[in-house]
């Protein structure tokens, strides 16, 4: 046998050895479970399948809030980050809630569920991880993914955690990460050794604080692996038999920019800011376009194209800055939000995989006094206001019908607002206080009841709303708002008693009563 022969020989041998152990791996079952994970304790979800598994019937979610096993009556569960739980605004404010209120209202003596999965922090390939962990214990009925402003969050994190990080380094690990075999040397040489960084959770700074920027090859990596698991999304969907929407996600651009420390523009790009400043004094709308115009490949920082689409949209013309503002968030030096990069992979996979497209961000713009979402749809860079959560819902209802999972219905309808309810309390957290006395002690009693719950004062909550029955306050809405309270805290046993009474005192409201059967079935 040649020299040749025996090296392709032992090639092969070697390939057919470890395709062998390869797959006796997979067939023991072993390292099914491993998973990659960030060096972010906010992302690392290991501990998120135990309280999502079925027990006795329920399903205990986040802080010991119980849902029935099996749905009642339509069940939608929602996935993504903080936009989507709701970070900025008070609790019953998000979408989620919005949209059950709708679905529930549209559809009368039908039970509405919509179940909030977001997760402060989380990048798509967690929120992949929720949605398969959501499917299988919650059955839902449709699934909605909003999740596209965290995609940095984890590849700045191991890049800021290990000097051997690198895009293309990162992309073969993930990889490899898929063979059993590759788990399990892990498991031998210890998972440092071939994913090198920092101990898990500790060393790496809030991602706000994290010095690290994404380069062009780190924005390739980010929308490649948005695209795998958006696809793993609908997929997983789809072999569970659950409809799935596919939002895209919408942002701040004609209110917020980054300003990242120790970063600043050029003198060029500070004396074309300086020249459009004057065209918008003088309101001189043609010289501001075609200097926008001439200006354009002189600008690199995110400030710049900000600034510059800023002037164009005080000036009137949305449709030339918005070139701008989406410039500004791709060339984010350290991205936080979503893009247009982003939005597109949403839609192509939609598109490609066959799930119902919501597209949000279009919708939000649309819906703007400047004809690009700003500061009246957010509280932030990426979190909705109150507003923002309530068009939000409109949409996504608006486009479930549009696919034939909901029948027609007014979305947009005013619904009502009552302020002794905790349910109906939507505001900006830093707005949630009341201006003032509101001329009855039990309303202002109640009032306190919702700062105290949206600040995380349970116990408060409950004194304020007993204070407020003691004052003669509406039984039927405050039984209900201590009902939510003891939901929260995972005081199970004391459901059933105050949404009898609440129903009882209001024995006409669809929503107290959709409450009542939700939790206490």
């Amino acid at each position: 046998m040649t020299r040749t022969r025996r090296l392709l020989y032992g090639l092969l041998v070697t390939i057919v050895v470890l395709l062998a152990v390869e797959f006796g791996l997979r067939g023991s079952g072993w390292l099914d479970d491993e998973t990659l994970l960030s060096p972010l304790l906010f992302q690392q979800l290991e501990t998120e399948a135990a309280p999502l598994a079925p027990r006795d019937g329920w399903v205990f979610g986040d802080r010991g809030r119980r849902f029935h096993a099996q749905p009642l009556g339509l069940r939608v569960i929602t996935l993504g980050g903080s936009a989507t739980a709701g970070d900025g605004v008070t609790a019953f404010a998000s979408f989620s809630h919005q949209l059950q209120r709708r679905l529930l209202l549209a559809q009368p003596g039908r039970s509405a569920e919509v179940i909030n999965l977001g997760r402060g922090g989380v990048g798509s390939r967690q929120v992949a991880q929720l949605l398969e962990l959501g499917l299988g214990s919650f059955h839902p009925q449709l699934a909605v993914v909003y999740a596209g402003n965290n995609e940095f969050h984890e590849l700045r994190a191991l890049k800021h955690a290990s000097p051997a990080y690198g895009a293309n380094l990162e992309r073969t690990r993930r990889r490899l990460h898929g063979l059993h075999l590759y788990r399990a040397l892990q498991r031998v040489l210890g998972r440092d050794r071939l994913a090198p960084f920092a101990p898990l959770g500790q060393g790496t700074p809030a991602v706000h604080e994290l010095p690290t920027t994404a380069d062009a090859r780190d924005r390739a990596l980010a929308l490649q692996l948005y695209d795998e698991n958006l696809t793993r999304m609908v997929r997983s969907a789809v072999d569970a038999g659950v409809p799935i929407i596919l939002a895209t996600v919408a942002d701040n651009r004609a209110g917020w920019v980054d300003a990242p420390p120790g970063r600043s523009m050029t003198s060029t790009e500070e004396r074309l800011l300086a020249e459009m400043d004057g065209l918008r004094m003088h309101r001189d709308t043609p010289g501001a376009l075609a200097h926008a115009e001439d200006a354009w490949a002189q600008l690199h920082d995110e400030r710049a194209f900000y600034r510059m689409g800023r002037v164009l949209l005080d000036l009137g013309q949305p449709d030339a800055a918005r070139r701008f503002l989406d410039r500004a968030e791709l060339v984010m030096a350290r991205p936080n939000r979503s893009s247009t990069e982003l939005r597109a992979k949403v839609r192509e996979v939609a598109t490609a995989e066959g799930a119902v497209l919501c597209d949000v961000a279009t919708g939000l713009d649309a819906r703007s006094r400047e004809g690009i979402a700003g500061d009246e749809l957010f509280v932030d860079a990426c979190h909705p206001s109150p507003q923002g959560h309530a068009h939000i819902a409109s949409l996504l209802a608006a486009c479930a019908h549009g696919a034939g999972l909901l029948p027609a219905a007014d979305w947009d309808a005013p619904m009502d607002s009552d302020p002794w309810r905790l349910d109906h309390h939507g505001a900006r957290l830093q707005q949630s206080q009341p201006d003032g006395p509101q001329g009855d002690p039990s309303l202002d009693a109640a009032l306190e009841g919702h700062r105290a719950y949206s600040a995380g004062d349970h116990d408060g909550a409950w004194g304020h709303y007993a204070r407020a029955l003691e004052m003669g306050g509406p039984r039927g809405a405050l039984r209900a708002n201590q009902g939510l309270v003891r939901w929260r805290q995972g005081r199970s046993a004391e459901l059933e008693a105050l949404w009898a009474e609440a129903t009882v005192a209001a024995p006409d409201d669809p929503e107290i009563g959709n409450w009542k059967a939700l939790l206490t079935r």
